[in-house]
């Protein structure tokens, strides 16, 4: 009987610390991006930050029920945050950019250099420059031209109610 209650415990505890860092990852999200997350589901999280001067990316992705409708309004109205489509550099930040004379794979990228991001139409998108050199965080104009690259980018689907959110430092 012992037995069972240890092992009772210790589900209890895991699932516990489970619910409160999802919560923690969110709160941090919402204030990252200026909108209140806690009704999503993160139903993706990598990071690998903690290398050499913490470089590393963080991939989010978070999940919203069909009738929060309340979501998409902050997002409206929160002058962070910008109706798609991407400037031609976020979108080669985002999804690589192919012409006649160059090919350059997208900086947010699984290991086999795909997107991660979904071909997102209908949305809005937040992005900030946190280079050291960056002298408007908002703006995008310099970021293909460094020698690394420390931004933060995230998209809202309109369609589907999700946010991706990534995070690179190199």
């Amino acid at each position: 009987m012992k037995k069972l209650a240890s092992v009772l415990t210790i589900i209890v505890t895991l699932f516990s610390i489970t619910a409160c860092s999802s919560k923690n990852e969110t709160s941090q999200l919402s204030k990252v991006l200026g909108v209140d997350l806690s009704s999503g589901i993160i139903s993706k999280s990598e990071d690998s930050h903690g290398g050499f001067h913490n470089d590393g990316k963080t991939f989010i992705e978070i999940t919203f029920s069909d009738n929060n409708e309340t979501l998409e309004e902050e997002i409206k109205t929160n002058s962070n945050w910008t109706e798609l489509p991407f400037s031609e550099n976020l979108h080669t930040l985002v999804y690589g950019k192919t012409s006649n004379t160059e090919s350059v794979g997208p900086c947010v990228a699984d290991d086999d250099n795909k997107p991660l991001f979904p071909n997102i139409e209908n949305g809005y998108y937040f992005f900030k420059d946190r280079h050291s050199e960056s002298k408007n965080a908002s703006d995008d104009t310099d970021v293909l031209n460094r020698n690394s690259v420390n931004f933060t980018i995230a998209i809202y689907d309109s369609t589907t109610r999700a946010i991706y959110y990534y995070e690179l430092d190199t």
